[in-house]
């Protein structure tokens, strides 16, 4: 059965599960490595977390019938993201390694601490379902991606678990000890 035709409700909960580790695995970090990028020109954890979260706030605000994040690409090039991409980041969790992320998820200059990222990308998860609950129609419902265009909300949730899946393989782990 293809994913689309699924409850969405699976998807939120799949996609709460992958939140709920994410946040655990970054509230078992080291805090003195938080703010300390993973790598040359990448994020640290505090950015990668708000990253996560603003993700997640976008969609929300879009099903919510309020902005959506902006189209970066014409509808050429979203078809062949669609046909070439989005297939093979459904079925493996790999994200293309030099796509920038989109201007409305790309984290602040001043990064939170610890417990308030976790904090905020918790309650982003907990408004993205309360949202979804109250939607009129959520089996219509489809939700913008800046490199996609509209997709249905089953396809978008999805997109948003492997997202928080892709980000939490890159958290540093805590020493055993």
């Amino acid at each position: 059965m293809p994913h689309h035709d699924l409850p969405h409700e699976l998807f939120l909960a799949e996609h709460r599960a992958a939140v709920q580790e994410f946040a655990r695995a970054a509230g078992e970090m080291d805090s003195a490595a938080w703010f300390k990028p993973i790598g040359h020109e990448k994020w640290s954890p505090a950015l990668i977390t708000e990253h996560v979260t603003l993700s997640i706030e976008a969609f929300t605000d879009d099903a919510a019938g309020r902005a959506h994040m902006a189209v970066r690409l014409n509808a050429w090039q979203r078809y062949a993201a669609r046909v070439m991409y989005l297939p093979r980041i459904l079925r493996t969790g790999t994200f293309p390694p030099s796509v920038r992320a989109p201007r409305e998820t790309r984290p602040s200059s001043t990064p939170h601490s610890q417990r308030q990222a976790i904090e905020s990308l918790e309650l982003a998860t907990q408004t993205l379902e309360t949202t979804l609950a109250a939607h009129p129609n959520p089996v219509s419902c489809k939700l913008t991606h800046p490199y996609f265009g509209a997709l249905p909300l089953t396809t978008a949730l999805r997109l948003l678990t492997l997202h928080a899946r892709h980000h939490l393989a890159q958290l540093p782990r805590r020493a055993p000890g």
